[in-house]
């Protein structure tokens, strides 16, 4: 039996989206999550196709079940597909009718609190669907204006940050097609903000209320796939614009994502505090990345934390 239990997940999948993949490892609760974070970013850079998810769930009740998010050499604070993944790998092994699973995660009761390395979310089941819960970041106006309109190659109708420099500069276009041509200008991005940049535009087909891209080069890779903590910062805008208190998003990224984010304090727009983000997450089967792959992948990560 391996020390550590490891899975293959996707989250934010759908019928028209692949979403983002992720290798879920639970560790073992000997063993200290910040003793395994250097380990954990040098595994994430070996494999940058993946999203690197640490999960620590105590066998005592009154411990908290610990969670980490890595990608290309890099820890990222806030990682929506990372949690749903979690959520999914947990409800996965409840259903294990196995004694080690029974052992393992014989305390798990959904919704449950996950300590991230930025701050406790929650994370839970919603019919066949996974969500996690988050706090969002305050809206803010941008102080350079003309500047943030050349981060991209289309034209701006709005633009505001959300929690400031420090964490995500929001774009806004006119319609999809903006969106699908934008270009990202990587040099003029340094200069605005220090995490990631959000562009985003309404929809005018039914089902989708807005579309999204999400550029995030500091963390190693131009563009991500499908990002929850963009859509659950993102969602108070167009719950605003719309007047709605759920909305649901489209990322237009090559793999594609699908989310429904609703408010949660008091369920009234503009008074929202924590955001629900809601996606389809499923296993993901060898022969779907080659089973040689598979292995591979797999004996990798196996070695990397046994050595």
């Amino acid at each position: 039996m391996n020390e550590h239990d490891i899975a293959f997940v996707a989250s934010f999948c759908g019928e028209r989206a692949q979403g983002n993949r992720h290798i879920v490892i639970n560790v073992s609760e000997k063993h200290d999550m910040n003793g395994l974070t250097q380990t954990a970013l040098t595994l994430s850079g070996r494999l940058p196709q993946w999203i690197l998810v640490l999960l620590r769930v105590p066998e005592s009740v009154n411990a908290s079940a610990q969670a980490r998010f890595f990608k290309n050499d890099h820890i990222i604070q806030r990682c929506g597909s990372g949690s749903v993944a979690a959520a999914a790998y947990l409800d996965h092994r409840l259903q294990d009718k196995t004694l080690y699973h029974h052992r393992l995660l014989q305390h798990v009761l959904f919704p449950l609190t996950l300590q991230t390395s930025s701050t406790p979310i929650v994370v839970g089941k919603q019919k066949s669907a996974y969500y996690y819960e988050t706090p969002v970041l305050p809206l803010v106006n941008s102080r350079l204006p003309q500047l943030q309109r050349k981060l991209i190659n289309q034209p701006v109708t709005d633009l505001f940050l959300l929690g400031g420099k420090q964490d995500y500069c929001v774009l806004v276009l006119r319609h999809k097609r903006a969106l699908e041509r934008c270009e990202l200008n990587t040099r003029l991005y340094q200069q605005i903000s220090r995490r990631s940049v959000i562009v985003t535009a309404p929809s005018q087909t039914p089902g989708v209320d807005y579309y999204l891209r999400y550029f995030n080069p500091r963390y190693g890779a131009y563009e991500d796939a499908a990002t929850g903590s963009a859509n659950a910062m993102l969602a108070d805008y167009w719950q605003r614009a719309l007047r709605k208190t759920s909305v649901r998003g489209r990322q237009l990224s090559p793999e594609g994502g699908e989310f429904i984010v609703s408010c949660q304090k008091g369920n009234q727009i503009g008074l929202s505090l924590h955001q629900q983000v809601i996606g389809q997450a499923r296993f993901i089967l060898p022969d779907e990345i080659g089973h040689a792959n598979f292995r591979e992948v797999s004996a990798t990560v196996q070695g990397a934390f046994t050595a």
